[in-house]
């Protein structure tokens, strides 16, 4: 199937500067043409070899933007694997199919030319770091990831993903529960017609361990378990395509723009997704009654009391807070994790130590617009009226009223849920990977 990779050599795609974006010029590609074709035309096998070359120097040039060495390694592997060689040939099937005007098998120099000169087809992509300016294979993704890691690549991510976000959030639930209960100003216990708001970590734990046993702290645990599942998924996912597409336009060595954009948008994507079960989450978490009575029951009841638009509230500052707080997570977590590889540290504990720091990091600087997010969540809650009419108001409101400690109520049960939670996500999706062969950048 694949001729001596040494009888035509792939550098030839750099010797003539054809692995950049720029068209090539007529003279060179007629180089390339004279180099591959026999009897003037490129055949199947010709063709085969072509892509071939093209893949191996894609390799090499994924590796100089930084991707693991495992990455690297699994690459070549690929190249000499079956799956290796049916996408070579679905690019030649497709190739052939686009460009062979004559239907002989063949291209000829006018068709092989005409590839790259010739109208622009739907499929055409010129993605830096996914595919090349260059005739013929400029007519095909090149999608790296989905070389290396099979057909199912996405899947593989999405299931990473979800059972990472699964395994952090049952960890993390108590304190979850109470870093909402603290920034929501603690428990409202309504006696003989009066309420009494309790306060603080120790009185509002003990009143929950009192009154509803252990199982109150894991309340709400359910919506979240069903929100976090899509949303890690998600996430996880989203941050590799954009990783993948982004990371080519980055000048610097660590990247760090690619990944913190990339993050930021994978959170912003995953939120919007999921907000209203992450509203219904927070509801269930601070409710004292049973005006709710479950996920499904809340969902609807929100929606015929306060409209369906109440479903979203809070939804754009979600977005402000998830947005550098995953850009700094997953960047953070990146350029630890790639530094502790340079140096021999792998396994589970470097994973852990990866995600303590992210998640530390990330918290500390976005606390107080996640603060201001949940506050608007439960604003209105079990019919009671609305308090704030948007995210300066609640802003100013606690400003007001605790001053600007008020804007870190809860900070430390949050430092100390999101220790135990990033490096449970991190530390579950690493394993994950390894269960799966999942190769990502």
């Amino acid at each position: 199937f694949f001729l001596s990779m040494n009888s035509r050599e792939p550098n030839l795609f750099r010797e003539l500067n054809l692995h950049g974006t720029e068209v090539p010029s007529p003279a060179q590609l007629r180089q390339l043409f004279d180099k591959y074709s026999v009897q003037g035309a490129l055949g199947e096998p010709e063709l085969r070899l072509l892509l071939t070359h093209v893949y191996h120097c894609m390799i090499e040039d994924v590796r100089l933007s930084g991707v693991s060495e495992s990455y690297y390694h699994k690459a070549h592997l690929m190249l000499e694997s079956e799956w290796g060689r049916t996408v070579i040939q679905e690019g030649v099937s497709e190739i052939l199919r686009l460009r062979d005007v004559n239907r002989n098998g063949k291209l000829e120099w006018e068709e092989f030319c005409g590839a790259l000169q010739g109208a622009p087809t739907s499929s055409k992509k010129h993605s830096r770091g996914q595919s090349w300016r260059l005739a013929p294979s400029c007519e095909i993704s090149i999608d790296m990831d989905r070389f290396v890691n099979g057909p199912h690549h996405r899947l593989k991510v999405f299931v990473c993903g979800g059972v990472a976000g699964c395994c952090a959030k049952t960890v993390s639930s108590p304190l979850a529960r109470l870093t909402i209960l603290l920034q929501t100003g603690g428990l409202e216990v309504k006696k003989a017609g009066t309420s009494l708001q309790i306060r603080g970590v120790g009185p509002v734990v003990r009143h929950v361990l009192r009154t509803e046993g252990l199982r109150g702290l894991f309340r709400g645990n359910a919506a979240d378990i069903l929100r976090t599942i899509p949303y890690s998924a998600i996430l996880y996912l989203t941050y590799e395509t954009w990783k993948r597409n982004t990371v080519a336009y980055d000048p610097s060595k660590s990247k760090i723009g690619a990944r913190m954009l990339s993050g930021g948008m994978a959170g912003a994507t995953a939120i919007l997704a999921t907000y209203p079960l992450d509203l219904v989450r927070a509801r269930l978490c601070v409710q004292t009654t049973d005006y709710y009575k479950g996920i499904f029951h809340a969902l609807g009841r929100i929606r015929r009391e306060e409209g369906m638009f109440a479903l979203y509230r809070g939804a754009l500052v979600a977005c402000a807070e998830r947005f550098p707080n995953m850009a700094v997570n997953y960047a953070c977590y990146d350029i630890v994790r790639n530094a502790l590889d340079a140096r021999g540290y792998v396994g589970i504990t470097a994973s852990l130590s990866c995600g303590a720091i992210a998640g530390l990091v990330s918290s500390l600087v976005t606390f107080p617009v996640d603060l201001t997010m949940r506050n608007l969540q439960v604003d209105g809650r079990e019919g009671a009226k609305r308090k704030y009419s948007g995210a300066l108001s609640c802003v100013r409101h606690v400003l007001a009223t605790d001053g600007v400690r008020g804007m870190y109520a809860g900070l430390g049960p949050q430092l100390a849920k999101g220790l135990p939670y990033t490096c449970v996500a991190w530390a579950a999706y690493d394993q994950m990977r390894k269960v799966l062969d999942l190769q990502v950048r």
